[in-house]
């Protein structure tokens, strides 16, 4: 009778812990992250256009009823809102995805999406009945504006909420703290490297020049269409030492002359870099934090 219960109770958490794995690995699975303002701005826009035709043209609970010489102006509101909430929504979803560089997965998804509804459902409740009907606040109004009209209301907006963002979004993989994207304006101009493995940027009009070591050894230039304001924000390690260039301070090997003509010579490169007088004391005092760690050498010619 005991090895009876004790197989069963082995069955039973055997049973348990497969299930728990299975969740797990559901919610840990990534998923596709709209992280450009262009994708950010679609979605909100859609789910703004949604809600507004579902309360103009659709007139769910007594819409009909409500008359007002700026009706459509103030119904609209109710879209725009939710568009201009999803904009701010998703940069916070952003910030979060940057500080804290995770793989963006379903349970994340889950959270978002949970946030999102209980914040632009308390906003909402709050356009309605202070600016649309012009009545005061009332806790149990919030509850019952909850109960009877955010989550009934919710599937409809969930669901292309979910949809948009897959159809908008991509697959982004976190970067490590070694590594550096620099993205050009077209999707498929982007690189990914070693921040060690990264030399220069040089601006070229309308794009830039990066210089690198591919696989860690292979001198390699590779031209994108971007500006070097662009590029220094996505790799602010680097330093501005002329209006034209950034370069790697893990690279600096020597400056030579004086403010008026001085020039720096890079590891790994022959490339000679110059430095123009206004970044000159500025250079110096940054690169002076390198100086043990890269046995920097400056020296004045």
């Amino acid at each position: 009778m005991n090895i009876k219960v004790k197989k069963l109770h082995t069955i039973h958490k055997f049973r348990h812990a497969l299930s728990e794995g299975v969740v797990t690995r559901w919610l840990n699975k990534q998923i596709p992250f709209s992280y450009t303002i262009k994708s950010r701005l679609k979605i909100g826009m859609c789910l703004g256009g949604i809600l507004a035709f579902i309360i103009i043209v659709l007139e769910p609970f007594d819409t009909n009823q409500f008359e007002s010489n700026y009706r459509y102006l103030l119904l609209s509101g109710f879209g725009v809102i939710l568009s201009i909430l999803y904009i701010i929504h998703s940069a916070l979803e952003k910030w979060y995805f940057q500080i804290f560089n995770v793989a963006w997965s379903r349970k994340h998804e889950l959270g978002s999406v949970v946030l999102y509804v209980l914040t632009s459902g308390t906003i909402l409740f709050l356009y309605n009945y202070l600016v649309v009907n012009q009545t005061s606040y009332v806790f149990e109004r919030h509850l019952w504006y909850y109960a009877h009209i955010v989550l009934p209301m919710s599937t409809f907006i969930v669901v292309p909420f979910l949809w948009l963002r897959n159809r908008f979004g991509e697959i982004q993989i976190p970067l490590g703290k070694n590594l550096v994207v620099i993205q050009g304006e077209l999707n498929d101009e982007k690189l990914l490297l070693k921040k060690t493995h990264l030399i220069y940027i040089k601006a070229e009009q309308n794009y830039i020049r990066v210089c690198y070591l591919d696989e860690g050894t292979c001198l390699v230039s590779t031209l994108l269409r971007s500006t070097l304001s662009k590029s220094h924000a996505q790799a602010p390690f680097l330093i501005q030492c002329h209006k034209s260039y950034l370069v790697n301070p893990m690279k600096v090997k020597e400056i030579t002359g004086n403010s008026q003509k001085a020039r720096i010579s890079l590891s790994d490169t022959l490339d000679v870099v110059p430095l123009s007088k206004s970044f000159y004391k500025k250079i110096k005092e940054e690169l002076s934090s390198y100086h043990k760690a890269y046995r920097l050498v400056t020296t004045d010619r």
